[in-house]
């Protein structure tokens, strides 16, 4: 083996890979972006779960009042916020996705916990911690527990869902949504490269068709795939993974199809900007791993600052996975809030890209 040659070799690649600028931002400028955020996401991002203190009898708040005071000063884990409320307020922000859990006090009878029930890590906490929570209550409101005496029994009321609901079912519907859109939005931008440089593109645009009219037509044939893609995602994991499923499935169809239509003008737009396969790569730690990131599909928003709440919304894949998720897990319809907002944005997301593409599409 020559050493010169091996050399000249180096020197060459080194050369070549100088000289191309997207290549040099993608080894030094994206890592550093990718690992600053998330770093200060895991830092920023500790998930605070709400658990409001109330009496089913209002004669009887005062009673909730003295024990939210007293567990706000116990030594209790400092990720529970402990809030007193009335039962109807509770009731309501449970429904609203404000809280996570409220602990109702009974006069003579065992509280009761009625839990929001979308997350089941969260409610696995708080189950816990009810516990913990009326044992200490009964100490300070009716003296010291006689020793072996018997635990409170913690009856379980769920908004949603309900106790059959475990870890995979409340991560599905992210990862449902960011394997569809992460596969249709790679297909679609090397699929569209390999056309330009085919000359299809080329021979299209030198014709009378509009370049709006050429987008439009490989939106509808790679969006054709992407609805059988979308199908086969959605299907499998229901079934392999034997999920449950609180909603109607036809939304949850509806909310990948849509997503994935516009992973489609995505992958259009950024093919036109990229000459080869491996610059098409680099757009994923670009635009695929910063809506990962934020959307709420690896990390909860619920504890992170509003600059990010702001940034995820901007990102379609947010949408799509609280679209998803309210669905599946919340059992929410068209008609919910959290449902057709996600639909529509999805929409407008897919309109832009799609005007956005037809306005930079250029020839090979």
């Amino acid at each position: 083996m020559s050493p010169r040659s091996v050399r000249l070799i180096a020197l060459r690649v080194i050369r070549q890979l100088r000289r191309d600028r997207r290549t040099v931002a993608m080894i030094f400028v994206v890592p550093i972006v990718m690992v600053v955020l998330l770093g200060f996401m895991l830092r920023a991002g500790e998930d605070k779960l709400t658990l409001l203190i109330a009496a089913d009898d209002p004669a009887a708040q005062p009673i909730a009042t003295l024990a939210a005071a007293t567990l706000q000063s116990a030594d209790l884990p400092s990720a529970i916020q402990i809030e007193p409320t009335e039962s109807d307020a509770g009731y309501q922000r449970l429904r609203d996705g404000d809280a996570e859990g409220m602990l109702l006090l009974r006069p003579g009878a065992d509280p009761r916990l009625v839990l929001e029930g979308t997350r089941a890590p969260a409610t696995e906490a708080l189950t816990r911690f009810a516990g913990q929570a009326a044992l200490l209550l009964r100490a300070t409101t009716a003296g010291p527990l006689p020793a072996g005496g018997p635990s409170p029994e913690i009856e379980r009321e769920f908004i949603r869902a309900g106790p059959e609901l475990d870890l995979v079912d409340g991560i599905a519907p992210a990862f449902i949504t960011f394997f569809a859109y992460f596969f249709v939005f790679l297909l679609t931008s090397v699929a569209f490269l390999r056309e330009r440089q085919q000359g299809t593109l080329e021979r299209l645009m030198i014709t009378p068709i509009r370049r709006l009219e050429i987008i439009s037509g490989y939106m509808l044939g790679f969006g054709f795939f992407a609805l059988l893609q979308a199908f086969v995602v959605v299907t499998v994991t229901i079934l392999a993974l034997q999920i449950h499923i609180f909603g109607n499935l036809l939304w949850v169809f509806l909310a990948v199809v849509l997503v994935t239509l516009g992973a489609v003008n995505l992958g259009i737009l950024c093919s036109t900007f990229a000459r080869n396969e491996l610059q098409v790569v680099q757009f994923i730690p670009l635009v695929i791993v910063p809506q990962a990131l934020l959307s709420g599909t690896f990390l909860p928003l619920g504890g992170m600052p509003d600059w990010i709440i702001w940034l995820s919304r901007a990102m379609p894949m947010t949408y799509a996975v609280e679209a998803v998720k309210a669905v599946m897990v919340g059992g929410s319809g068209i008609s919910d809030l959290v449902v057709w907002r996600g639909m529509l944005a999805l929409v407008l997301f897919a309109i832009f890209f799609i005007l956005v593409s037809a306005r930079t599409l250029r020839r090979a």
